[in-house]
């Protein structure tokens, strides 16, 4: 709980809360739901890539220490020699490539055939190479368990003269990474194992059934004394996934642990509450309006706004229900006073008939048509009321000053003013006026005064009178239905009400003013230019 600065309490409740859009909550759920894949799937893409290139710096970094080993030896074995002369043991470099050492990627590596098989040569390994190769044999061995690859050394012809793979005195100049490397460049490719070509596999793992090779020159003095070449299987994501199928399945529990709060998240915000609101929408059908539960919280704003139109729906429904109830009551109470009276004198007559003299007789049946005539005027009132209330926001218009001059009372006067059009019907618009004028009439009035302004886009009607006014005890009460301090006269409380709803049913609103004499209604209604619907 915290305090503003005029030090009243501020409690959660009064915050504004947080309402995302239906549409946003389904967004959020749908890229999610294929965000986790598609990170899933590039975070073992990017591993299988870091895979490969860790294998590709293994063996260039076990080609380039054999590579200066070989070096070493070489140089060493050509000193022995008397003759040695190092241009007639090596290759020349005319064209060497300074490009840097490339970095394999399978998303991008071009995948050729399976690596060529050595093939004889009619010319005889270089002898100094040969000899440093076979002095070089176990180094060759040791290098290959260390980095688990083939290795082979060959001479500045592409002639091997040391190896792992039983090609001895063969020659691989014809292979594409030897002859790059005879140009005195380094290469790193990758090919396929065997010439089935891809399999299903590949589609998740890259690296099934490629061999990486890496080819490495041996250089001295700008002399190319020959080539180191190394290759093994390329690793791939399912042996590495098995290897890691501890984490794996930590990550799994991950996944599975933000598709489970996706789900929650989901439930909560958006299956429970259509559920709530359905039960609740099936209890209000079944009339069970008092079971409504209100100010339930909704963090989506369409079913918040469903959830507050059913709310004024329930609303609606009960207050009808309780204005039905008390009209019904009303029309009872009504009814019953003169319903009596005229059962009591039938009776009286059919009992007494004989007895009664020709002025009681009169008597009894001047009060029949009275009660008669008061059940008639009730009647026709109450199919007024249901009219009103049955009416609707329409396109008819009415203009307001023509309205007040036809209405039938001696005593209207209306100012002057042009045409000013009004959404209500004519006839609804005319029958207030009517019953506004008959009412100040009946109450001792001798003038009843009408005017209208325009005020933005309302129109403004004031209706006032010069007689008695109402008292300050029936002012709340002058709109209820059956409310009236002239039923003595003829009075059935009911004009008023039908006013109000001819009123409100276009759209509008009326209400009693203060005034030192007589009585002021001021009724205010739509401009006709208006538009747009108004919900009752």
């Amino acid at each position: 709980m915290a305090s503003n600065s005029q030090g009243t309490s501020v409690t959660a409740a009064d915050l504004p809360r947080l309402r995302l859009r239906l549409r946003t909550v389904l967004v959020f759920v749908s890229l999610v739901i294929l965000v986790l894949p598609s990170i899933g799937i590039y975070a073992l893409r990017e591993h299988e890539n870091t895979l490969v290139r860790q294998r590709e710096s293994d063996l260039a970094r076990a080609a380039n220490m054999v590579a200066a080993t070989y070096r070493t030896m070489f140089g060493n074995f050509l000193n022995d020699r008397q003759e040695g002369n190092l241009a007639l043991h090596s290759g020349g470099l005319e064209g060497v490539s300074n490009l840097a050492w490339p970095s394999l990627d399978l998303g991008v590596a071009t995948i050729g055939d399976p690596l060529p098989a050595a093939t004889n040569t009619p010319v005889e390994a270089d002898p100094i190479a040969k000899q440093a190769g076979e002095a070089m044999a176990a180094v060759v061995r040791e290098a290959s368990v260390v980095v688990t690859a083939g290795a082979r050394l060959l001479d500045w012809r592409g002639t091997v003269v040391a190896t792992t793979e039983g090609d001895l005195g063969r020659s691989l100049s014809h292979a594409a990474e030897v002859r790059q490397a005879l140009d005195g460049a380094g290469i790193a490719s990758l090919r396929r194992a065997s010439t089935e070509g891809e399999t299903f596999l590949n589609a998740v793992a890259r690296g099934v059934g490629l061999t990486m090779i890496v080819a490495v020159p041996v250089v001295r003095d700008e002399r190319l004394l020959g080539v180191v070449v190394m290759s093994r299987p390329s690793p791939n994501i399912i042996d590495s996934l098995f290897e890691k199928r501890f984490l794996i399945v930590q990550g799994a529990a991950l996944f599975f642990a933000v598709a489970l709060a996706i789900s929650v998240v989901t439930l909560r915000t958006l299956v429970l509450p259509i559920k709530r609101l359905s039960v609740a929408a099936q209890r209000v059908s079944d009339g069970e309006t008092d079971r409504f539960e209100r100010g339930r919280p909704y963090r989506v704003r369409e079913v918040a706004g469903l959830a507050d139109s059913i709310e004024t729906m329930v609303e609606n429904l009960q207050q009808r229900t309780r204005y039905v109830r008390d009209l019904a009551y009303s029309i009872s109470h009504e009814f019953k006073t003169p319903i009596a009276a005229v059962l009591g004198a039938a009776e009286l007559m059919g009992d007494q008939g004989d007895e009664l003299t020709p002025e009681e007789v009169r008597h009894f049946a001047n009060n029949i048509a009275a009660d008669m005539a008061r059940l008639d005027r009730l009647t026709q009132r109450l199919l007024a009321l249901a009219q009103a209330e049955m009416a609707t926001v329409g396109d008819e218009t009415a203009d307001v000053f023509a309205a007040a001059r036809s209405v039938p009372s001696t005593a209207m006067q209306v100012a002057n003013g042009a045409e000013m059009r009004v959404r209500i019907a004519p006839q609804s618009l005319q029958a207030t006026l009517e019953i506004l004028a008959s009412n100040a009439v009946g109450y001792g009035a001798e003038h009843v005064h009408f005017k209208a302004a325009r005020s933005g886009d309302k129109v403004e009607l004031w209706v006032s009178d010069d007689g008695p006014g109402i008292a300050a005890g029936d002012r709340a009460r002058i709109f209820d239905p059956f409310f009236t301090t002239r039923r003595d006269s003829g009075g059935t409380g009911l004009g008023l009400t039908i006013c109000r709803a001819f009123v409100e049913g276009s759209g509008g609103s009326i209400e009693l003013l203060s005034s030192e004499r007589g009585a002021t209604f001021k009724l205010t209604l739509r401009h006709a230019e208006t538009s747009g619907s108004v919900p009752r």
